[in-house]
């Protein structure tokens, strides 16, 4: 059984296949797809309404709030997204390499590291994207967006996601790149 230091690019070609990675590839499809999903649900209230403004009895400074706080939580989570998952990165891959269990395959091992880190990612990313869905959702079910477009701006985190699931999905080569940036050199 070999040890983590022992592997380099090349091994890793050779050793890391698509099925090792399918769980990884599943699990960040699915956190982006159940936001598309939800954008969907919004789309068909949106498109469902009767669009008649009732503009004396509208109240839009709880959906005021509800943006800027969507917009900060956004800023936020972006930067938590590649903060909080690094940190775990550094820490799995420090614990990896000095405590390595020889019953494991140091490649799977890896694998897991980089599975938990697209996770964490992806569910920073995924609740700032469900809060500004969920935005979306109240403006439209109260008339405000009707009212005003700007509350369109609340798909932005769920944008900012896709842009980010588009950018980093998990192939194969940005695997083994993330193993040798991260792991095998100890580059945080």
């Amino acid at each position: 059984m070999e040890n983590i230091k022992g592997l380099n690019t090349q091994k890793l070609h050779e050793v890391i296949t698509n099925v090792d990675l399918r769980n990884l590839k599943i699990i960040t499809s699915a956190l982006n797809i159940g936001v598309l999903l939800f954008f969907a649900v919004c789309l068909f209230l949106y498109f469902s309404n009767d669009n008649i403004i009732d503009t004396d009895n509208l109240d839009t400074s709880f959906n005021d709030k509800m943006l800027l706080g969507v917009l900060g939580i956004t800023a936020l989570m972006i930067v938590m997204s590649r903060i909080i998952p690094n940190n775990v990165f550094k820490k799995d891959s420090e614990a990896m390499t000095s405590f390595f269990n020889e019953r494991a395959s140091p490649v799977k091992e890896a694998i897991q590291v980089v599975t938990t880190y697209y996770i964490i990612k992806f569910a920073l990313l995924e609740g700032a994207a469900l809060f500004g869905l969920v935005s979306l959702m109240l403006s439209i079910l109260n008339d405000a967006i009707d009212y005003n477009d700007i509350y369109w701006l609340s798909i932005i985190p769920m944008l900012v996601m896709n842009f980010i699931f588009i950018l980093t999905f998990p192939t194969k080569e940005r695997v083994i790149q993330l193993i040798n940036d991260k792991i095998l050199s100890q580059n945080f």
